[in-house]
Parts: C-alpha cells; structure tokens; sequence
C-alpha cells in the first residue's frame, strides 16, 4: 500500500461530525447588530437597534488617568429588538426603552429572553439593575442585579443561568467593596442564578483548595446541566456539576 492509499485508509477509520447548518443572521432594514450569541440549543440570539443608537449602548467613560470604563447605563434608553434563529428566524420581539449597555442576551424557557449588562454601579439609594428577563411580547417580568464587572452569561434548558465575573467584579469597582458598602456580588468568580434571578449557587472561592480562587473567569461553557471554567491566577479547567 503506498503512503497516499494509507493516509485515505487512516481517515477512513477517523470519526466523522455532521455538522450543524447555521444561516447567516441579519437584522431588519436599518437596524445594526447591537450583540449576539449561543443558546443551549445551539440556536444564536441577536439583539438589533438603529445605528444612531449603537455609540450610547456602549457608553464609556475616560478617567482623569486615561484608563476607560464601560458606562453601566446606556446615555438614554433606546427601542431595541431581540431575534432567535435556529438556524432560520424562529422568534422577534420588540424591547422598548432598553437602558442598558455592554449586553449579553441569552434565551430562557417558555420563549422569554434574558438581557445582562455587563457593568452595574451601587448607590446609596440603590445598585442599578443589570439584568432584565422578557418574555415573548416584550414585556418586563423580572429585573435583578447581578452584580459589576459581568464577562460570560450562559443559560440551560432548565433556566438556569450562570455567570462569570471579571476582576472589576470580584475584587471591586462602581462603589462596590469600598468601607460602607456591600461587597461585590460577583466576589466568587462564577455564580448560578435561577430563571427568576435569584442566587442558587456560588463557586466555593475563598476555600476551594486545590482549584484556587476566581480572580478573573476568563473562560466559561455550559454542557447540558454542567459548567466548564477556566480562571487566573492559575488557570485549571473545572466542571462544575450537580
């Protein structure tokens, strides 16, 4: 057998993968893609919004230093609409007034639909409220804050909904962490919040020998039921199961 018949019979003996068939996703006439991302069914989810409003959905803030922030709130709230596509259009909805910025969007059961920004201030009178589900009209059913520095948000068949944090959010920022004040909600790295936004779970940080504490959770994927992190300082990959 010469080496190219037995390259083809190597590969004959390798495992094949049907792959998926995705579509290209677009918005409606005049609209831009504000974000966009996988749900636990493989289907992408897209939040559309007019292009005058794009620079205020990603709002920063320039500190006398010269580092940027992220701005919590959008400059003003803006019409927005939130698409699911498997791989075709299977769901719209309208979202009006959306105030936040720096968003994920991920699909919940019973055709609703979470929106997270990414930053959240605490004030006095009250931390702003970063999360908001919708369902399949459009209309506010719940709103939540889960928490500063916000960098993954993943939800499962069932609801669930798991968070990653980056260092802003575990160690600090926005007011949160200072003398007076609460310590930051995303202190852990890696929280699992219900479908009605309420902490269910929270990766064991402080006393999670040998995996080491969340200062920064780089990396995150869910499988089914079970979270996959990858974190600085030390960088290990941990399942995080039942």
């Amino acid at each position: 057998m010469n080496e190219d018949n037995e390259s083809r019979a190597a590969m004959s003996r390798l495992p094949t993968l049907e792959l998926p068939h995705h579509a290209v996703i677009a918005g409606e006439a005049g609209e831009e893609q504000v974000a966009a991302s996988v749900g636990p069914d493989g289907q992408v989810i897209a939040l559309w919004s007019k292009p005058r409003d794009l620079p205020g959905l990603s709002a920063t803030t320039t500190s006398a230093g010269g580092a940027t922030f992220p701005e919590p709130r959008a400059t003003r709230a803006v019409d927005a609409r939130v698409s699911v596509h498997a791989p075709h259009l299977t769901a719209s909805a309208e979202l009006p007034g959306l105030e936040l910025a720096h968003v994920t969007v991920q699909p919940l059961p019973g055709e609703r639909v979470l929106v997270v920004g990414a930053r959240a201030r605490w004030r006095p009178e009250g931390a702003d409220r970063n999360a908001i589900v919708y369902d399949a009209d459009g209309q506010v059913v719940a709103e939540a804050t889960l928490g500063d520095g916000i960098s993954h948000v993943f939800t499962t068949h069932t609801g669930d909904i798991w968070v990653g944090y980056f260092d802003e959010g575990v160690y600090g920022n926005f007011g949160w962490g200072n003398p007076g004040t609460p310590a930051p909600i995303g202190e852990y790295g890696l929280i699992r919040f219900s479908c009605d936004l309420r902490t269910q779970w929270r990766f064991p940080s402080h006393t999670s020998e040998p995996w080491g504490a969340i200062s920064d959770c780089y990396a995150l994927n869910i499988d089914g039921d079970t979270a996959w992190a990858c974190y600085y300082t030390d960088f290990p990959i941990v399942r995080v199961r039942d």
